[in-house]
């Protein structure tokens, strides 16, 4: 019992960071849905030539210890009413190994994405007092900076904390996430534009 309530946190962690790191779309898009569930969603998972474009040294010399290699996710999600008609396709390559609480406060994400059209500031309020709703805390702040419209994230949810920093340029987005609330914000907006080079 214990192991599957674990890897239902694992697995809750995990994917809220990369939809969070999905410049909020992730949450806002397809706040009903944090997982590749959703209704017409596809994902895959393998070792990706785009990863590779971050090299997991240049992760670590930020963070301050070794990482693995990014492994690739790539989630495509329909547009739907649900999303407000906005598909939205998000690569995030992960640096880290998510088989246990104690590994996943070491764990980086590194998103970019595209969306058929830009999200209102209304839609992204209304998509996270959904997501709020649905017993996950969060808090956001405009970031300047890193160019594009950026914004600061944090969340937890069933003890969990997570953080980062997500950029929107029209229907183009990159962001950056850490399943822990320890690393600076100056290292975290590193890590962004990181994955801005993706």
């Amino acid at each position: 019992m214990l192991d599957r309530k674990m890897n239902r946190l694992i697995a809750t962690s995990s994917v809220a960071v990369r939809f969070g790191a999905m410049a909020l779309v992730g949450f806002a898009a397809s706040a009903v849905g944090m997982a590749p569930a959703v209704v017409g969603a596809t994902a895959t998972s393998q070792a990706s030539s785009i990863c590779s474009k971050v090299p997991a040294s240049e992760v670590a010399a930020i963070v301050g210890y070794s990482v693995p290699t990014g492994q690739l996710d790539a989630i495509t999600l329909p547009a739907t009413k649900t999303n407000y008609e906005i598909s939205t396709k998000s690569i995030s390559c992960t640096y880290g190994n998510e088989t246990s609480l104690a590994t996943i406060p070491k764990v980086v994400t590194l998103t970019i994405e595209t969306t058929s059209k830009s999200l209102t500031t209304a839609e992204i309020k209304q998509s996270l007092a959904k997501v709020a709703s649905d017993g996950v805390k969060m808090t956001i702040k405009p970031y300047s900076g890193l160019g594009g419209t950026a914004y600061y994230f944090t969340f937890s949810e069933a003890g969990i904390n997570a953080q980062g920093l997500s950029v929107f340029n029209g229907t183009h987005g990159f962001g950056a996430a850490v399943e822990t609330n320890k690393l600076s914000l100056a290292k975290l907006a590193q890590l962004t534009k990181l994955a801005g080079s993706l």
